[in-house]
């Protein structure tokens, strides 16, 4: 082995070496601050992606992703586990949404949001919201469905955004409701910093947002599908974790938050906001999916895409 390969390969496990030190010191902080660390394994199926985001699963099982680095959108396939490139343009899509055969993306750097139907393809790509009140959105985020209605969360990401196209309209970051029957968007009142996960509860009927910036997490009960009062559900700060990203509920009502940037984990509470544990899932944790059956959780994270089987 050359000298500068070998000086590529100690750097290289250096760095993991680091990694695997950061995740340790995480976990011992976690368990003297009392909030348990869960030994669930975590698998990884899928890799070297750039930043990876926006798990969601359809009906056979499959498992669609966002690369934002590359700016398409993935495919995993469970059984042969084997990954292919479903679109080779997503415009920066970050989050995703799949219900019945169709797909619903925020678009970073498109500043829409759209919708494919899964039975024609990638070329089915639809826009079908790009403004409010007349301006055009930031960046488009996360986004989940209650009824006939799609909630989305939305700020202004100039580094994400082209060039040509960086021109903010907006100056405040919301949270904005697009109905799917007559097109028209309205904003809920809440205003944050940082807008950024969303996900329903369709059995307990309630909303969950995070706020990334401020590391807490919003909620807001739904009745006949009206979307209630935004009221504080957990600051996370008070548990010392923080960065809320991404996140999804499992049958049980328990929500899974992806930490971004900060902890290198996921987050499981109940409920009632008390805490399950935390699972070390590695660096710039971003988002996850369920399966309907709550027992297989994917995970973006480090450019990858996990899996677990939850207990």
């Amino acid at each position: 082995m050359s000298m500068k390969w070998f000086k590529i390969l100690l750097s290289a496990l250096s760095s993991y070496a680091y990694l695997q030190a950061l995740a340790h010191g995480q976990q011992d902080e976690d368990q003297a601050n009392g909030v348990p660390v869960l030994d669930w394994p975590i698998e990884i199926v899928s890799s070297d992606h750039g930043f990876t985001e926006g798990a969601a699963i359809d009906r056979e099982g499959s498992v669609y992703f966002s690369d934002l680095d590359k700016s398409r959108i993935l495919k995993f396939y469970p059984e042969s586990r084997r990954t292919e490139v479903w679109s080779d343009e997503s415009y920066n899509s970050n989050g995703l949404l799949i219900i019945d055969n169709w797909m619903y993306a925020c678009e970073a750097s498109g500043r829409s949001v759209v919708r494919y139907d899964l039975t024609r393809g990638p070329e089915s790509r639809e826009v079908i919201a790009d403004q409010f009140e007349g301006k055009r959105f930031g960046s488009p985020n996360d986004l989940a469905l209650i009824g006939n209605e799609l909630v989305f969360s939305s700020f202004y990401w100039k580094g994400i955004l082209r060039k040509e196209d960086a021109v903010r309209e907006i100056f405040e970051n919301r949270c904005y409701v697009l109905n799917l029957d007559n097109g028209k968007v309205r904003s809920l009142p809440h205003t944050f910093q940082t807008p950024n996960g969303v996900v329903f509860d369709p059995i307990r009927n309630v909303l969950y947002l995070t706020e990334m910036k401020a590391s807490r997490i919003y909620r807001a009960h739904v009745d006949n599908g009206i979307i209630g009062d935004t009221e504080l559900f957990i600051d996370l700060a008070a548990i010392e974790k923080g960065k809320p990203d991404g996140m999804t509920v499992d049958p049980n009502g328990r929500l899974y938050i992806a930490l971004y940037g900060m902890s290198n984990e996921l987050l499981v509470l109940n409920p009632n906001g008390s805490v399950v544990g935390v699972l070390a899932t590695g660096p710039k944790t971003s988002n996850c999916a369920i399966s309907k059956d709550g027992k297989t959780l994917y995970i973006t994270a480090d450019h990858k895409l996990k899996r677990v089987q939850i207990p």
